[in-house]
């Protein structure tokens, strides 16, 4: 596992956040990691 610290737009927040919500994930990171795995 890698570490990051990443600065987000408030759009790119914005659709962590739906991920997120729509899979019922644990936290941003794991929404990320989702978002890079369909898209």
């Amino acid at each position: 596992m890698v570490d990051a610290r990443v600065h987000l737009s408030k759009y790119a927040n914005r659709v962590l956040t739906v991920v997120k919500a729509k899979y019922d994930l644990n936290d941003k990171s794991q929404a990320l990691n989702k978002f890079i795995e369909d898209y």
